[in-house]
């Protein structure tokens, strides 16, 4: 999703806007915004009043489905600290560098239970409201099936978890802005079992580009390839503009983190 090596000893927060939780149905005329921000590290200084929704940075996963420790990830001060000012709370899963342990763990059955028993244990004893699924990137035809089976596995889960704690539970997911990506997910599933998609607007030119461009533009540069324009505007994705009600999605941006 982004490199968090600098933000090691802040919390760092990203920003968003979206429309529509799944619930709410696509045909409600006047859906309520949320704002989300991305905690990584630390949860020391947040500033609640910003934010409805948090994704608590990262539960990992090893190719055995088995969830390795993490000392901030999960944590029930920061799920008791958010719903004090009734900001709910999702526990983020994976992050870039872990689509390797994603598809073995899609791959095999024993694995995949594994994992997903994990996260809905700790969804569950640590009060989050739900799951912020960053698999970085389902992009064969074996993974898209695994995804999409694991995916509706934790949105049974988290729901059963809803319905027992009379709340509303949310699934969510990062999804590239890169077409190469957007590509591989089918419209009907993610309407089915998503809430919203988190959009990375970001990471359009990098060291990787052979020309200087803007990070995370507004509108795509008159040097930028058809494949990887930002497109007008970027709220509303070329790619996503036929397949998703533009209130399930979310545009995600790169901020400076938030000073603990």
């Amino acid at each position: 999703m982004m490199n968090w090596k600098s933000f090691l000893l802040a919390v760092p927060l990203v920003a968003g806007i979206t429309f529509n939780p799944a619930q709410a149905g696509l045909g409600e005329p006047n859906p309520p915004k949320v704002f989300v921000g991305y905690v990584f590290g630390p949860s020391r200084g947040i500033d609640y009043k910003l934010y409805t929704h948090l994704a608590h940075a990262f539960a990992t996963v090893d190719v055995e489905g088995k969830i390795p420790p993490n000392p901030n990830v999960p944590s029930r001060t920061l799920t008791t600290e958010a719903h004090e000012h009734n900001v709910q709370v999702l526990i983020s899963l994976g992050g870039w560098g872990y689509d390797k342990q994603f598809a073995e763990v899609a791959t095999h059955p024993e694995a995949e239970d594994r994992y997903v028993a994990g996260v809905l244990k700790l969804v569950d004893d640590y009060d989050y409201d739900g799951i912020d699924f960053d698999w970085e990137y389902p992009d064969t035809d074996a993974e898209v099936v695994g995804f999409e089976r694991m995916t509706r596995k934790f949105r049974a889960g988290v729901d059963a978890i809803g319905q027992r704690k009379h709340r509303t539970m949310r699934i969510t997911m990062a999804m590239s802005s890169n077409n190469g990506t957007i590509r591989w997910l089918k419209t009907d599933f993610l309407v089915e079992t998503m809430d919203w998609i988190n959009v990375m607007t970001y990471d359009y030119t990098g060291d990787w580009a052979d020309y200087a461009g803007h990070q995370s533009p507004l509108y795509g540069s008159s040097k930028q390839r058809p494949q990887g324009a930002a497109g007008p505007p970027r709220a509303g994705h070329p790619a996503l503009r036929p397949r998703l009600p533009r209130r399930r999605t979310v545009c995600l941006d790169q901020r400076p983190p938030q000073e603990a």
